[in-house]
């Protein structure tokens, strides 16, 4: 290091470490042979191996980082849960305990998918898409806010706002919302993106704000993990109304249920569409 230049932060080191790692796991799982497989316990498909060894080897600096993530999101089960592996028990053990909406609200189509969150068992009680329909050719109009909030509660009103969760799901004591950020693609710009995926928060604001009612408690935060947080807090039942803008890898998610997704999702499609 040369002499007066500043550390790194510590913080951006441990990340480095652990994106190195994600790739070294998931470039041993790759070269695993049968013997490697056997000791690890687990059987890696052929094809798969091959089709990574290729794209490794004509691109040297192809991104792995990401789908180490989605390797060890995969084994979590077999490393955290029960199994003939010896437990890891984390130093914080994360226990969620909610409903949580991920909603993805796209120029074309709104996705979303109701979630059941119980100690740390996940269950998926909900899924779908509609039309989006926005009057406004401007992002960050009150309109397109209006918009997006009108659709949201004609089609997911029971998830996003009743704790009792009428005869469609569990009841909670809280409701965790989360705004899929949008990335531009085509003629849907970056600005474009940032400009949808801001509407939406703020409509899933509005949406928790009222939920909550004039009484409730708010705090926010911002971090480099959950991006920004709101929270409204019933002060009389303790119940929380949450507002996530999540960047996460959708990706990652669907591979650690990736077997289930191959056999089932053809289904889901063919009743939404």
């Amino acid at each position: 290091m040369r002499e007066n230049e500043p550390d790194e932060p510590v913080t951006d080191v441990d990340y480095k470490r652990k994106k190195e790692m994600s790739i070294d796991i998931f470039i041993h799982f790759i070269h695993a042979d049968d013997e490697k497989q056997s000791n690890m316990g687990v059987n890696v498909i052929r094809e798969v191996q091959e089709r990574w060894k290729q794209r490794m080897e004509s691109d040297p600096k192809l991104k792995l980082d990401d789908v180490g993530d989605a390797l060890l999101h995969a084994l979590n089960d077999i490393l955290c849960g029960g199994s003939n592996y010896r437990q890891l028990i984390p130093f914080n053990v994360s226990v969620r305990c909610n409903r949580t909406v991920v909603v993805a609200v796209c120029p074309d189509y709104t996705y979303w998918v109701v979630i059941h969150c119980t100690w740390n068992i996940f269950t998926v009680e909900d899924v779908g898409c509609y039309m989006t329909i926005l009057n406004s050719k401007y992002y960050n109009s009150e309109q397109t806010v209006m918009n997006i909030k009108e659709g949201l509660m004609d089609n997911v009103r029971v998830a996003l706002t009743d704790m009792t969760g009428g005869d469609k799901y569990r009841p909670v004591d809280v409701i965790k919302i989360v705004a899929k950020q949008l990335k531009g693609f085509g003629a849907f710009k970056g600005e474009h993106a940032g400009a949808l995926t801001k509407a939406v928060v703020t409509a899933l604001r509005v949406v928790c704000d009222e939920s909550a009612g004039s009484h409730s408690i708010l705090s926010e935060r911002k971090d480099k993990i959950l991006r920004s947080l709101c929270v409204r807090t019933n002060p009389a039942t303790s119940q929380k109304f949450q507002v996530i803008s999540s960047a996460g890898k959708l990706t990652n998610a669907i591979m650690s249920c990736f077997k289930w997704m191959s056999e089932n999702a053809k289904s889901f499609e063919d009743v939404l569409c």
